[in-house]
This record gives C-alpha cells, sequence and structure tokens, in this order.
C-alpha cells in the first residue's frame, strides 16, 4: 500500500488543490472508492481521524480522498466548480496518473456528513460511473434542512453553494427530488449507515425508506453514536470489506 499526496491546479477550481490516493500494489487492476470528507474537513481527516489506512492495506482497492472545502459538491454561483471537479475532473487526472481502468462495476463513491451527501450526489447523478455509495451520517435532504435549522450559519453556507432554495429545488443537487425522478437504466445500489444518537438519523431513516419505495437497493445500518468518527470509522470498514466481498463473488 502508497499513500501518494499531489498539490496540482485544478482547471474547474482555478486553484490550487489538494487530494491523498491510497494505492494497493496494482492500481491499474484495482476497484476505486472516492471517499469524500465532511463540511469541518479536508482531505487528510479520513487518514487522520480512521484507520482507513489499515483496512485498505492488503486489499484491490484505490482510495481517492480529495479537499472539497465547505461547498457541499456544488457548483457555486461564484464560479468555483467543485462538482464539476469531483465528478469529472479529479477521477480523470486519478485515472491518468496512476493508470486507473475505473471500470463503472467496480468505482463506488462514499462520504461522511457532507460528503455522506456528495456520495449521494455523484452517485445519482452518475449511475454510469459508479456501482455503488456508501452515505454515512449525510445529509440526503438539503431542502428540508435549510427550512428548519437554527444554526445562523447554515442558510449563508447553503446561499454561497446553492444560490436560493428555488435554484436548489429540482437541481442536480436536490438527492430526493433525483431519487423519485430517476430514469436511468442502472441503479447504483446505496449502503448508508447513522448514529441513532445523530440529529440527522431521522433524516437517514426517511430518505433510506424514500430510496427503497422508488426501487433502489438501499439498506440503513443503525448504529449506537452520535455525530462522530467511532461511527464513521466502522463505515469505511465496513465499505471496504463490502467492495472486496463483491470483487471476490465477481471474479469467482
Amino acid at each position: 500500500m502508497t499513500l501518494s499526496t499531489l498539490n496540482f491546479h485544478a482547471a474547474s477550481l482555478g486553484m490550487q488543490t489538494r487530494v491523498n490516493v491510497l494505492l494497493p500494489d496494482h492500481p491499474a487492476t484495482a476497484n476505486v472508492l472516492l471517499l469524500l470528507h465532511g463540511h469541518s474537513d479536508d482531505e487528510n481527516a479520513w487518514l487522520q481521524r480512521s484507520r482507513v489506512l489499515a483496512y485498505a492495506d492488503g486489499q484491490n482497492t484505490v482510495v481517492i480522498m480529495p479537499r472539497v472545502d465547505r461547498s457541499f459538491y456544488a457548483d457555486q454561483p461564484s464560479g468555483i466548480h467543485y462538482y464539476q471537479y469531483v465528478s469529472e475532473e479529479l477521477l480523470v487526472r486519478c485515472r491518468d496518473w496512476f493508470n486507473l481502468a475505473l471500470d463503472p462495476a467496480r468505482t463506488f463513491v462514499g462520504g461522511l456528513s457532507m460528503g455522506g451527501y456528495g456520495a449521494l450526489k455523484l452517485g445519482l447523478n452518475h449511475p454510469e460511473q459508479f456501482a455503488g455509495i456508501y452515505a454515512m451520517s449525510s445529509v440526503p435532504d438539503l431542502l428540508a434542512r435549510w427550512d428548519r435549522e437554527n444554526d445562523p450559519t447554515i442558510g449563508p453556507l447553503f446561499d454561497a453553494n446553492f444560490g436560493s432554495r428555488e435554484q436548489l429545488r429540482g437541481s442536480v443537487s436536490d438527492v430526493p427530488f433525483l431519487t423519485t425522478h430517476w430514469q436511468a437504466p442502472r441503479r447504483p445500489f446505496i449502503r448508508m449507515r447513522c448514529g441513532t444518537e445523530d440529529g440527522l438519523y431521522p433524516d437517514n431513516r426517511a430518505y433510506a425508506d424514500l430510496a427503497s419505495r422508488s426501487g433502489f437497493d438501499c439498506t440503513l445500518t443503525s448504529v449506537p453514536g452520535t455525530h462522530e468518527w467511532a461511527v464513521w470509522d466502522q463505515g469505511v470498514a465496513a465499505a471496504l470489506a463490502d467492495i472486496a466481498a463483491r470483487d471476490a463473488a465477481a471474479g469467482s
């Protein structure tokens, strides 16, 4: 297992950014997991706060951990295109740098909190690119949270990332809308995980029910805990184990 840290100029962002990539011995034949951070973290969070290095060691999976600041994985009205960066530019660059196959049947996206939302957004908008989604303690319904959140910082943050509720509603950023208005022939599977004492647990449970009713292979694993790294550490371990099991089953 090799850890590669790259600092480069991203055309979609118009600025320098960083990404950490965990590489198995043979990345050209490996699975790929795009692993997204939360809104108070950066590209180092998974490495520093979870045991992802240990879990990925010995497995045939490339783990890509980008930095997206507090963007909610959106193409911002200001012109900084974080969504375009993670959904298009980043994977192409990693493919070219590391000779990745990016087989859609073996490419997955996961994340925690804001990154769990990002995983749902990317996976649902690009089923031709991602076979499955691992969403941990996610924020699946931004409109519902925007309307009821008491934190005065949330409104300005969402305004900066999405413009307005009207611009978000029914767009590529509206996860419940994408789920209930599905048209693509292929559906990614969805694996959710959330602590039962997390304030986002009701939202996660409601979205899992919505996705299942809408025809998705979606399960929610409810575990003891709040909005915390103990939950997410378990989650990334489970995601990598699930990817390895799927790989083994496909090869048998």
